[in-house]
């Protein structure tokens, strides 16, 4: 990316990823500690 509005891009996708990294985070550790995660959406029905 580059030109004039590179800067508004770069802080736009700042603002994305900020949230993507936690939620990452969060289910990187969820195994770690003994807990379950989702492994499809068939595991989201009751």
């Amino acid at each position: 990316m580059s030109g004039r509005q590179f800067r508004d891009y770069h802080l736009l996708l700042d603002e994305q990823a900020s949230p993507l990294f936690d939620m990452t985070d969060i289910a990187e550790r969820v195994p770690k500690v003994g807990g379950a995660t989702l492994r499809s959406t068939r595991s989201l029905r009751s």
